[in-house]
């Protein structure tokens, strides 16, 4: 099970997929976790696959796997699956649930529903749950919270994978440790082979601390892995601004993702900003 867990929590789906197809369960438990880390590959590689096989009568944890996969297959599917999960906690379904209640905080955490997500995993146990609730408290600036958590799982287990992805993303956001953090992904690579997750990882590591040239070849190297990484992709274009790349070259590169990706959190983000710039304009011409 340890390269299954850590082949996806890497980001490195197919080899997920590979180990899971032959991975012999020796237990039913074993094979609902087995199905539930294939099932989450497939959400990154073929939501169909998820959507297709995965039926009423399959464990909660599988279930929760298919809401992931229809919330990130279309917008249009959001009202719907934020809907099933209100009505799962209105009745305490998933409580005692472990991996139910790591996809569910995922698609609360997708949704920008923090506090949400915050409560479903008040009692996690696992590392990837903890590794979760790291990644929520720094997106709610509460850098503290975050510390706090990523020093539990370091006494729990400092060397897991988990753990260590939590302890680089603290440190990206801690400006005195943005080399560490490039060290941590580095030692991963090193360990476990890139991924784009990774190199993204890595990527940033090398923007915070100022040296856009080697982001930049890091994050080319994931869109080689990758071309349609909207993360990659992203990321290339803010190293463009730093590295004053042609003005028409960024923004093509602008309009790409955002026709692509018009869901993308960042896509979102960006439209509300030039909304609100036109906003501010208008009432200056006025």
């Amino acid at each position: 099970m340890f390269e299954l867990e850590t082949s996806f929590l890497i980001g490195n789906y197919q080899a997920t997929l590979n180990i899971g197809h032959a991975f012999k369960a020796s237990s039913s438990s074993d094979a609902i976790t087995r199905d539930w880390y294939i099932y989450r590959a497939y959400v990154h590689t073929d939501p169909s696959v998820v959507l297709n096989e995965i039926g009423r009568d399959a464990p909660l944890g599988l279930i929760s796997v298919k809401l992931l996969a229809a919330y990130c297959q279309s917008s249009d599917n959001w009202e719907g699956v934020l809907g099933t999960i209100k009505a799962w906690l209105d009745k305490g379904e998933i409580i005692g649930n472990p991996l139910a209640e790591v996809v569910i905080a995922t698609i609360l955490y997708k949704a920008g529903r923090f506090e949400d997500a915050l409560r479903v995993l008040s009692d996690t146990k696992s590392l990837e749950g903890r590794s979760l609730l790291v990644q929520l408290y720094l997106s709610m600036h509460r850098f503290d919270y975050a510390a706090k958590e990523v020093k539990q799982m370091q006494a729990i287990k400092d060397d897991a994978v988990a753990t260590q992805l939590a302890t680089a993303w603290l440190c990206l956001h801690d400006k005195g440790k943005y080399e560490e953090a490039a060290y941590i992904y580095q030692d991963i690579i090193e360990k476990y082979g890139s991924t784009v997750s990774l190199l993204n990882g890595l990527g940033v590591a090398y923007m915070s601390i100022g040296q856009f040239d080697k982001a930049e070849k890091i994050l080319l190297d994931a869109l080689v892995q990758d071309n349609k990484s909207d993360l990659t992709k992203t990321n290339l274009v803010v190293v463009s601004h730093h590295l004053d790349k042609p003005y028409d070259k960024i923004k093509r590169d602008l309009a790409s993702i955002m026709s692509t990706s018009p869901s993308n959190p960042w896509t979102l983000n960006l439209k509300k900003a030039d909304e609100n710039f036109d906003l501010l304009a208008k009432k200056f011409r006025t």
